[in-house]
């Protein structure tokens, strides 16, 4: 009974970390990129920063982790 707790517990948190991997690695691949770089959204940080959280950068998610854990 223990020993399945504590696999559920460790599932939950290596999905939870990789999900926030993924995120992470999303919103640097974006800045990295320039893909937000707009003359007009330099001004307003909010909307710079909302920009980068959601341009999908790349096909997958599993792409991001893949390229986070690489380096």
């Amino acid at each position: 009974m223990n020993k399945t707790i504590i696999l559920v517990i460790s599932i939950f948190f290596n999905i939870w970390f990789a999900n926030t991997i993924i995120h992470l690695e999303r919103f640097h691949y974006s800045v990295q990129v320039g893909m937000c770089d707009d003359s007009k959204l330099e001004v307003d940080r909010m909307e710079w920063l909302t920009c980068n959280e959601t341009t999908e950068t790349r096909t997958k998610s599993l792409w991001h982790l893949f390229y986070a854990l690489q380096n």
